[in-house]
């Protein structure tokens, strides 16, 4: 691991470990020697957790809310834990499901366990451009969460990357790529929302899980991580109909762009979101569509000293996935 040596006796807890980023973070510990405990929301698919187990890992099942902040079975992962990784967030959340409950209150009892469970130190992924005062209700709530850490007793880092692309495990992926990889399987034309000019700085994925793991174990990256929040990003600042250029190229496929008002998207978010189990697209989706995004200072290389994968090769693993050439995760 990037950072230094640690006892690989030692477990680490990833939550939210069935989701795009957790996987590829848990593969990663899990082929390294550590000892890792997932915790999974009980609504998580049977399929999701198995493929964990295969892994290796240890699974979990419970939810951080005060009715499950005793539960026997959370405290056993957490005990005297290494590290814990707090990864579970959404941009677009289930029907029903609220932001502020999502991010800032299942933050608070993930950090209760912690506490209670003598964990070393917490890692934290939040996301670019959070802020009290931020475009949307995402990076709003992301801050409040980032604030209940910071205000904790606990050492921590909080990471804050760009928009995370590329698959090495599984067939996870984040939000928006997932989007553009079905639109450019089924459809005829892209929409872009507003003609897609807005600027992004992606990353790659296990980039992201290279700087997570420098923020956990002992050595300089951790000592110079540690009660810090820092953004990352990739090594390229692009407009997204670039991005989705090259998307297109490293797919095979290629297809006419075609630019979507910022009303049209806004009146598409509000059905999906009224009539969508998990809509397709949020209100905050389309926010965050016609603003840049990118770091003020990328410390993935000045902090953590990781030189970022280029764009072309974090989205050349997407062919990978076309082949069917792509890990599993699970062991044997």
């Amino acid at each position: 691991m990037g950072g230094g040596d640690a006892d690989k006796g030692g477990q680490i807890v990833v939550d939210g470990a069935t989701g795009y980023l957790g996987t590829h973070l848990t593969y990663k510990l899990l082929s390294e020697g550590f000892s890792v405990a997932c915790v999974v929301h009980p609504g998580a698919k049977r399929s999701d957790a198995e493929q964990l187990r295969k892994m290796g890992a240890e699974v979990y099942i419970g939810n951080f809310n005060q009715d499950d902040e005793a539960s026997p079975v959370l405290a056993r992962a957490f005990q005297n834990a290494v590290a814990a990784v707090h990864l579970i967030g959404s941009v677009a959340p289930k029907k029903g499901q609220k932001l502020v409950e999502m991010h800032a209150g299942q933050t608070h009892w993930f950090l209760q366990h912690a506490q209670k469970g003598n964990t070393g130190r917490i890692v934290m992924v939040t996301t670019l451009g959070t802020s009290s005062d931020a475009a949307t209700i995402y990076q709003r709530t992301k801050w409040a969460a980032e604030q209940i850490i910071a205000a904790g007793p606990l050492p921590y880092t909080i990471l804050r990357p760009s928009l995370l692309v590329g698959c090495t495990v599984g067939t996870r992926d984040s939000k928006l790529v997932k989007r553009y990889r079905e639109i450019l399987a089924k459809k005829a034309i892209v929409p872009v929302i507003g003609g897609g000019h807005n600027k992004i700085q992606p990353v790659f994925v296990q980039d992201v899980v290279s700087a997570i793991c420098r923020c956990i174990f002992p050595g300089k990256w951790q000592r110079e991580a540690t009660g810090k929040e820092l953004e990352i990003g990739g090594p390229e600042v692009l407009e997204m109909r670039k991005f989705v250029k090259l998307l297109m190229e490293a797919t095979g496929k290629n297809k006419p762009l075609v630019g979507v008002p910022a009303p049209l998207a806004f009146m598409s978010a509000m059905f999906c979101e009224a009539y969508q189990e998990v809509p397709s697209v949020s209100a905050d989706q389309v926010k965050l569509s016609l603003r840049d995004n990118v770091c003020t200072d990328n410390a993935l290389t000045a902090v953590l000293g990781i030189e970022p994968t280029p764009l072309k090769t974090a989205l050349a693993t997407y062919a990978d996935i076309e082949r069917g050439a792509i890990a599993t995760g699970a062991k044997g």
